[in-house]
């Protein structure tokens, strides 16, 4: 490694060196370590969103064990932004424009979503410029093409859209 960086150790979900998990984002609660991904188990050229595989998962890893758990939730076309509020797992279900609440579809944006907080009622779920527009119209009868962050009531159903002069939101943080 550069720069005299020691490798420690490392987590590994493939055996392979290429990219065929896909690991979008990491939150760990306790001794927990929950991935999103875009594959699993592992195969090679199963990253294609032209191809609609829905073979996303958010899996529970033991950071004490050093094995996966269980996946907590599979079948998703392309998952991101994992968190727990209030002893619910909140992600974002980005191919399918989704936040979802354990298995409760609870927010639909109008395009691409990844970056999601929560307090109190308010859910704040960012969206980045799509990507794939095609084959995104083929499942979407509208696509908004901002950057932006909704703030939604999860209580009246009620949001509005900060635009953000950007092309991506990846994670967003309530202070």
């Amino acid at each position: 490694m550069k720069n005299n960086l020691e490798r420690i150790d490392e987590i590994r979900f493939s055996p392979e060196n290429d990219d065929v998990c896909h690991v979008n984002d990491l939150y760990i609660a306790n001794d927990k370590l929950y991935v999103s991904m875009f594959s699993y188990p592992p195969r090679k050229n199963s990253l294609s969103f032209a191809n609609k595989t829905y073979q996303g998962v958010i899996l529970e890893y033991s950071l004490q064990e050093r094995k996966v758990v269980k996946i907590c939730h599979d079948k998703l076309l392309q998952p991101h932004s994992v968190l727990h509020y209030d002893n619910k797992m909140f992600y974002c279900v980005s191919g399918e424009f989704l936040v979802k609440r354990n298995e409760e579809d609870i927010f639909k944006c109008l395009g691409y979503t990844r970056g999601l907080a929560v307090r109190n009622q308010t859910l704040f779920v960012g969206q980045s410029e799509s990507r794939q527009i095609p084959v995104l119209l083929n499942k979407h009868t509208n696509i908004l093409l901002d950057c932006g962050i909704y703030v939604h009531d999860i209580s009246t159903k009620l949001s509005s859209f900060i635009h953000i002069p950007s092309e991506e939101i990846y994670g967003i943080l309530v202070i």
